[in-house]
């Protein structure tokens, strides 16, 4: 075997060791030592496996590129096969976390476990890619001809310019379309202050006019939003009428094309406008470092991260202010791509500079808070004009124009902008639809300001760190003196125009909004010091392939905040700790060493933000010394990801000891979930292991080892909303004892003779009892019973009677016998339970909808529904048709029953209850039934309000007990007369 097999080989059991610990599973437990480490992992049979196929592929690998580098003629091809096998060989650091003492040490290694090592996966899978195409390009590359380079033509540029622009234009529309197509029209988008801009658009459109209150009481807004919206306003206007409080700048802009596509087409519309305002700030990055994979890099930085493309098709200004701001910037900045020297502004064509005027006079019609960022945009368009100083008159005449074609939009627009706040409320102060309300005021700025850029919950770093690069960029550009240092202080002072005002804000973070969303307008322009740096960086291979791995994290986060949660994550908590940081490791609370600008006051968050910005900045000197001759891509890579790795672990490590936590870390028999519990599966990872001290335990006692307190004993807290008794859980299928512990009374006061009462356990948001005891204890003492979930179920919560909440006892929870997650019956999550003929029905997703004595099933989809039986009794099981006819298949087990019901005929089928399998604690199987169309209420009865898709209705009914059957007996079908009209949501 030849030295490069051996090294494929090195590489494939590397990577194999990875996987095999991307299978295991790992988390926390309290211990009288302090929180101790509990894991498990796949057999050793797994991992002889495991490496075994990753010896093999990586060969096969190498021995295939090999020979189709030779077939393609490749020069200097040896790097070409290994360079994406060196870099997949750094998925053995995953191993990491399941190592003694390792994680102890560097808690923030914590992250390369569980869904971090998808994440980690992903960064690692995009630098392989991005090595092979490096080292393919080398090796392909023709040799260098001693003859000079054809000079290129006027055409030739601008043909090639004009390619290039359009395959940027293409890549921002299809990368943001492809994430509008995933959450578009789903409970997440439109949602916060989007449908009141769309009211806007369709009061304009229908009505004529500002006054929004006829449109919210006709429900406009059921065309894209299900649910009850209000107007929102602080202030009446002048006439006494009720109008938005949000700016009309973007409706107006929107409104014709509401009117010709609706909110389809207006989300299409503003991915056109943020892939323009993006090609805008690449083709201006291009011009300043004349490197069009400079700017393409900082392209994919801006235009692939979580702050940007999430905000693509949001129903926001923040669009098309950051399209206006980025063609005004670039317009009248003198750069062009692919000209060799700037040239001065007042040689920018006349047209561009009146464009100009006019985009930055919309900026304060699409929001008050971009009137500062205006005036800070004209004052440096008005400079590139005057300064330096023009030499001649002609060149003073030039400028005046040009201050003319800058000044005249913005006077006529501001005039018009005044005037509209007297003839709407009255005054000419643009804070009228406030009110008395004052939400901007410096003292918010210390923490606003810097915690839109590096809070750990709303900076737009934490979610794109290779915006990191910002200012060694800006640096870069002032080193260089000229028009680039110039460019770097117009740069500064456009973006401080926008953070100056929108730290100031009391929610400085944007309400209800997507990461990053009040710095979107000004976010295009920091392509051009990401480039710079990027630029700069060209003799330092070992930091550019950390760079590129920062590209990758963002991109990857991206793809997390897509696939994870159905998207929840996008939703921030408000409560001062990463929700990302929390999925990745919910057991380490490496957020409490992160800053929280929400949390900590200034000085504190700023120190903490220094620490690890001085660490960080230290860590890339470090790595940019480093690998300055000749490697090959994969290796650099490979050190690249080790390095990050290492460092970030040692700064955690460090920042453990040294920060003040941001929150505190939470207890951990209080979580509300616990990541081994979901992931338990004790076929599939026979290795328990404890760390502390280091042993192996038997697999079946380590769900025991994970006690949840739902209720601290003394604390008589009740959610006033759901009236539960201590926290909702989200609880894996399996069997559970719950524990009610009364302790002796400590205020000196005799307590109660006896306890008597009733705990229930609920699962859904808003569901009757599963399970009701009757509790009788005398305190102190404790009380103890078991249940079982047949399903995970993301909402379980106890409700305990008025003696037993007055009692205040500790409530446990304790899983005794978890069922394997490759033997737990895979479904959406239940959002919902309601008791019908003596059974639970468990409701899967918010396709149906539960009532008094039956369930609305939504039509043209499937619903899946849970039964649990408490009994071997028959049931009925009525499935009765709306007001259109429809088409009804029933899954149920192994059965299939299709019906064609008329509107109002009804199907009755008779089923039986399943029978126990061993090891089952609860009977239940899944139902699943499929509804062909439906009717919406509102355009049936012009009083109803509901716009829900009606398809089907179920009723269930309980028979005496017989014979077991086996599955659907038969089906009757009959008419039967409507029933009322379905309740209003």
């Amino acid at each position: 075997m030849s030295l490069r097999s051996v090294t494929a080989a090195a590489c494939g059991a590397a990577a194999g060791v990875g996987v095999w610990a991307t299978l295991g599973s790992i988390d926390r437990i309290q211990a009288p030592s302090g929180a101790v480490r509990v894991a498990m992992l796949p057999s050793v049979g797994t991992l002889v496996l495991s490496v075994a196929a990753g010896t093999i592929l990586f060969i096969a690998w190498q021995l295939a590129v090999d020979a189709l580098a030779r077939r393609a003629g490749a020069r200097e091809s040896e790097a070409v096969a290994l360079a994406p096998l060196r870099v997949l060989a750094g998925g053995a650091l995953l191993v990491l976390p399941f190592l003694p003492w390792v994680a102890d040490a560097l808690p923030a290694t914590m992250l390369l476990a569980g869904p971090g090592s998808r994440l980690a996966w992903g960064i690692i899978a995009g630098l392989a890619a991005w090595a092979l195409a490096l080292e393919w390009r080398t090796a392909t590359r023709p040799a260098a001809s001693p003859d000079p380079p054809a000079q290129v033509t006027a055409d030739e540029a601008g043909a090639r310019r004009r390619l290039w622009t359009t395959a940027v234009l293409l890549g921002s529309l299809v990368s943001s379309g492809v994430l509008a197509s995933q959450f578009v029209r789903t409970p997440l988008f439109p949602g916060g202050d989007e449908p009141h801009y769309l009211v806007i658009a369709q009061s304009l459109w229908r009505d004529g006019d500002l006054r929004i209150e006829n449109n919210h009481t006709r429900g406009d807004y059921q065309e894209y939003f299900h649910r009850t919206l209000t107007p929102h306003y602080l202030t009446r206007g002048a006439d006494r009428q009720i109008y938005s409080i949000h700016p009309i700048g973007m409706p107006v802009l929107m409104m014709p094309v509401y009117a010709l596509g609706g909110y389809g087409l207006v989300v299409c519309a503003l991915l056109l406008l943020a892939a323009i305002a993006m090609t805008s700030a690449w083709r201006l990055a291009w011009a300043v470092t004349g490197s069009a994979s400079a700017a393409t890099f900082a392209w994919a930085v801006l235009a692939l991260g979580p702050p940007w493309i999430f905000n693509t098709f949001a129903v926001y200004p923040e669009v098309p202010a950051a399209c206006a701001v980025a063609l005004a910037f670039a317009w009248t900045s003198g750069w062009h791509a692919e000209r060799e020297t700037h040239r001065r502004a007042i040689d920018v064509p006349v047209r561009r500079w009146w464009a100009a005027g006019v985009a930055i006079a919309c900026l304060p019609w699409f929001s008050t808070k971009y009137l500062v960022m205006a005036a800070a945009l004209g004052v440096v368009s008005l400079l590139r004009a005057w300064w330096p100083w023009p030499a001649d008159a002609t060149e003073r005449r030039g400028a005046l124009v040009r201050t003319l074609a800058v000044g005249v939009p913005n006077a006529v627009s501001l005039a018009a902008w005044f005037l509209f706040f007297k003839l709407i409320w009255g005054t000419w102060s643009p804070t009228a639809p406030y009110g008395s309300q004052r939400e901007t005021r410096i003292d918010y700025l210390p923490s606003g300001g810097p915690g839109l850029l590096f809070d750990q919950e709303y900076g737009i770093v934490a979610f794109a760190p290779a915006l990191l690069m910002v200012l060694p960029g800006l640096w870069a550009l002032w080193r260089q003196g000229g028009a680039a240092r110039r460019l770097a202080l117009e740069t500064v002072a456009v973006f401080s125009g926008l953070l100056g005002v929108v730290g100031a804000f009391h929610i400085w973070w944007g309400g209800s909004a997507i990461v990053g969303r009040p710095l979107v307008s000004a976010l295009p322009l920091l392509a051009v010091p990401v480039a710079a740096h990027w630029h700069a960086c060209a003799a330092q291979p070992l930091r550019r392939a950390a760079q590129r791995l920062l590209l990758c994290a963002g991109a990857a986060l991206t793809v997390l905040l897509t696939s994870a949660q159905g998207g929840l994550l996008l939703v921030a908590g408000r409560d001062g700790t990463s929700q990302v940081l929390e999925y990745l490791a919910p057991s380490t609370p490496v957020w409490t060493m992160m800053p929280s600008f929400l949390r900590q006051p200034p000085l504190q968050a700023a120190a903490g933000t220094c620490l690890w910005a001085g660490l960080a900045l230290l860590a890339g000197h470090l790595i940019g010394r480093g690998a300055r001759a000749r490697q090959d891509a994969g290796r650099l890579h490979v050190m690249a990801w080790t390095a990050i790795v290492v460092i970030g672990g040692a700064l955690s490590g460090v920042a453990a000891r040294v920060v003040t936590p941001s929150t505190a870390p939470p207890a951990l028999e209080e979580r509300a979930r616990v990541r081994l519990l979901d992931d338990f599966d004790a076929v599939r990872r026979p290795i328990a292991i404890r760390y502390d001290p280091l042993t192996r335990v038997d697999p079946a006692a380590v769900p025991e080892l994970f006690p949840i307190v739902v209720h601290a004993a003394g604390d008589r807290r009740e959610d006033k909303a759901t009236q539960l008794f201590g926290r909702r859980l989200s609880l894996p299928a399996g069997t559970y004892g719950v524990d009610l512990i009364f302790p002796p009374s400590t205020s000196g006061e005799p307590g109660p003779a006896s306890v008597d009462g009733a705990l229930a356990v609920h699962a859904g948001r808003m569901s009757p009892a599963l399970e009701t005891w009757s509790v009788s204890v005398k305190p102190p003492g404790s009380w103890g019973r078991s249940f079982s979930l047949p399903v995970d179920i993301g909402f379980v919560g106890f409700k305990a009677s008025v003696p037993v909440t007055d009692a205040s006892p500790r409530l446990r929870l304790t899983p005794q016998r978890i069922v394997d997650a490759s033997a737990r019956p895979q479904t959406p999550a239940v959002l919902g339970s309601q008791a019908y003929a003596g059974l639970s029905v468990l409701v899967h997703g918010e396709d149906a909808w539960p009532e008094a004595t039956g369930l609305w099933l939504r039509g043209r989809t499937t619903v899946m529904l849970t039964l649990v039986f408490p009994d071997d009794a028959w049931r009925t099981f009525d499935l009765r048709a709306g007001a259109v006819p429809v088409k009804v298949t029933a899954e149920w087990g192994a059965s299939t029953e299709t019906w064609d019901l008329a509107p109002g005929a009804v199907a009755r089928t008779i089923i039986d209850a399943p029978a126990l399998q061993p090891g089952q604690q609860v009977r239940s199987a899944q139902l699943r039934i499929t509804t062909s169309d439906g009717f919406v209420p509102a355009e049936i009865d012009p009083d109803s309000r509901d716009r829900r898709l009606l398809g089907s209705w179920l009723e269930l009914g309980r028979m005496a007990p017989g014979p077991r059957i086996g599955s659907i007996l038969g089906a009757l079908i009959h008419d039967r007369p409507l029933p009322a009209q379905p309740s209003r949501r």
